[in-house]
Order: C-alpha cells, then sequence, then structure tokens
C-alpha cells in the first residue's frame, strides 16, 4: 500500500466509521483486508489484540492496520486520520447542536445518532463472528456465544465490573490455546 492510500484510507475510517471504534471493525475490514494488504487471519489477530489493550478501540485497530502496511509512519498516519473528524467536524457539530432548539427534528437527530451507532456495532458483531466461525467452528463459536451471553447477564445483574470478564476471558483462553483446543 503506498503512503497515498494510506491517507486516504486513514480519513475514511476516521470520517465513515460512525459509532465509534467497535464499528470501526467493518471499514478497516473492507479497506485493508478485502482489498488485500491484511489475511483474515492477522486481522483476527489484530482486532483479539486491541480488546486487550486498554485505550480506545478505534485508535488501537487502526495503528496496528497502519503498522502492518507501513510501519511507524503507518501508524502515525492512521492515528492522525481517525482523530481528524475530533478536531474538525466535532467542533461545529457541537456548536451547531447547542444552538438548535428542542424540537422534534433535532430530538429525532439525536435519538437516530444511537440507532446508527448501535446498527453499526451489529455489524461489527457479524463481522466477528464470521471470523470466529471461520477460525474455530460452529461448535465452538456458539459455546463462545452462550459464554459472552452468560458473562453480560451476570454483569447486568449483579453489577460485575467488565474487567472481570476480560480477565477471566484472558486466563481461559490461554489455558485453551495452552490444550489446543483453540
Amino acid at each position: 500500500m503506498d503512503i497515498y492510500t494510506l491517507i486516504i484510507n486513514a480519513l475514511k475510517v476516521g470520517y465513515l466509521a460512525y459509532g465509534g471504534g467497535g464499528t470501526m471493525i467493518v471499514l478497516v475490514h473492507r479497506l485493508f483486508v478485502e482489498a488485500g494488504y491484511l489475511s483474515e487471519d492477522l486481522f483476527s489477530r489484530m482486532v483479539g489484540t486491541t480488546f486487550l489493550v486498554p485505550g480506545p478501540f478505534g485508535i488501537n485497530i487502526g495503528a496496528l492496520a497502519g503498522l502492518e502496511v507501513a510501519g511507524a509512519l503507518g501508524v502515525v498516519i492512521m492515528v492522525l486520520g481517525i482523530i481528524a473528524p475530533s478536531f474538525t467536524i466535532m467542533p461545529i457539530l457541537w456548536k451547531l447542536m447547542g444552538n438548535m432548539p428542542d424540537n422534534r427534528w433535532t430530538i429525532g437527530f439525536k435519538k437516530s445518532t444511537k440507532v446508527i451507532g448501535w446498527a453499526l456495532s451489529f455489524f461489527a458483531a457479524i463481522l466477528i463472528s464470521k471470523t470466529v466461525v471461520v477460525h474455530v467452528g460452529h461448535t465452538l463459536a456458539i459455546a463462545i456465544i452462550i459464554y459472552a451471553l452468560i458473562w453480560i447477564g451476570m454483569m447486568y445483574k449483579y453489577k460485575i465490573h467488565p474487567a472481570w470478564f476480560i480477565g477471566f476471558t484472558m486466563i481461559l483462553g490461554v489455558i485453551l490455546g495452552m490444550v489446543g483446543i483453540v
């Protein structure tokens, strides 16, 4: 990938991936994996790694993609491209939204942004699920989904901090990897 293409892709991820870091998965996948710059296996490992590292998910996945295709310069380009909307669009929107009266149109717009974020997160989950099925098979993928749903239920019901889920899952992943299940 040449630097010009990387800059354009970084700006696409920054300006078009609405809804936060989780929604960037789909766009980064399309721009880097489907275009042939990253393998599906490498991308899957990148997604897994970014979930383990603290910090903004979108910047982490972008930085790893940039690192793989262009080294340290790729990291800088991707991070700057992803944070560009924060310095250009957000101040403008903040001013516009602050000055708009609360009528049915502005309230509807504000609510629609939440729906769009949830929908994009749903599609990111589908993409991750497809990758999991390809790499571990249907049976283990269903077990992973059930495992995650149980944890989500426990976190909701018992107010368990998500760090416990992440830590326990890391330990479980290491054990399952050592015995050759995953």
